[in-house]
């Protein structure tokens, strides 16, 4: 299996795959391949980028209810 094939399979695992994007793409340019380096750290940013607002969005929606608890409960007393 290629290291190409690898990534295509460890792109699809949530914050796995965009770390594992950045430092390929680091790899490839201490070995002096442009290109290489250059679409590797495009995908591991837009990957990071996805995974930071999947976190914030999973985030905000569970502690959303229980903000509302406090706060209704807050304005009854």
């Amino acid at each position: 299996m290629t290291e190409k094939n690898v990534s295509k399979v460890v792109r699809f695992v949530p914050v796995v795959g965009s770390v594992y994007q950045l430092i390929s793409s680091g790899v490839y340019y201490a070995l002096d391949k442009p290109n290489n380096a250059k679409e590797r750290l495009i995908d591991g940013a837009v990957s990071l980028a996805a995974d930071v607002i999947s976190i914030v969005t999973v985030g905000a929606s569970k502690s959303a209810p229980t903000f509302f608890i406090i706060y209704i409960s807050f304005c009854l007393n």
